[in-house]
């Protein structure tokens, strides 16, 4: 199970200008690496203390608990990708943009290359749009920040919008519900969870998998609000 950051570097982080990109009235949306499933993370632990057997170990432990979860999880038949995009393509049109759809090989990175990327899909329709929304994630996970504290949910999302033409960088922001990492210079949006969706163990997290897949699914649209509300043409 993926638990990169993606954008950590934060480097690029820009507002969008509504006044001066009044031109920009299609988007496509470069949609995200497809998510495999849940995961569980669990932060300073003390196995990483002990060099490359303590990190098998870890490695281990972390295996075991994501299989658990993701077990419990699959009856839900969800895909975190899937519910980003399709609700971040709706709450774009409704705010009056044209919006079309780009799947790619990709990694869970934002697009290095973009002049390259449009070079190698130049017949594909979906290109044909006045800006790239590059969207990238990874799969939703429940984090402890060690082994004996709750666990919340955690999805993270990285946004960057360049003009099709040039590929002028419009907007980058990096967006993190549920547990807040402190990473470096990263300055993500923070949306917390509800206190509701915390847990004090593996058993508490998977006792009521409803309850825990709605801890991760209540994430998607307060994330997709937020960025739709900064791309609003007003």
């Amino acid at each position: 199970y993926a638990v990169l950051l993606v954008g950590c570097a934060a480097v690029e982080k820009t507002a969008f200008n509504r006044a001066a990109h009044q031109n920009i009235r299609s988007i496509t949306i470069i949609e995200p690496k497809p998510s495999t499933g849940f995961g569980v993370q669990v932060l300073n632990h003390p196995a990483l203390g002990f060099g490359l057997i303590g990190a098998s170990l870890y490695a281990a432990e972390m295996t075991s608990k994501s299989g658990t979860l993701d077990a419990a999880m699959k009856p839900f038949a969800w895909s975190v990708t899937d519910t980003l995009t399709e609700q971040l393509a709706r709450m774009l049109t409704e705010k009056g943009y044209v919006v079309k759809r780009l799947k790619v090989e990709r990694d869970l990175a934002l697009i290095k290359d973009y002049p390259s990327l449009k070079a190698d899909n130049q017949s594909n329709d979906a290109l044909a749009s006045d800006a790239y929304l590059d969207l990238a994630t990874r799969d939703p996970l429940y984090v402890a920040n060690g082994p004996t504290a709750d666990y919340l949910p955690s999805v993270v999302v990285t946004v960057r919008l360049v003009d099709s033409k040039d590929f002028t960088l419009l907007y980058r922001d990096d967006f993190m519900y549920g547990y807040a990492y402190k990473i470096g210079a990263l300055e993500p949006v923070l949306i917390p969870a509800e206190a509701k969706y915390r847990y004090t163990n593996m058993d508490a997290l998977t006792k009521e998998p409803k309850e825990t897949f709605e801890g991760i699914r209540e994430g998607i649209p307060k994330l997709v609000a937020r960025i739709a509300s900064d791309l609003a043409k007003q």
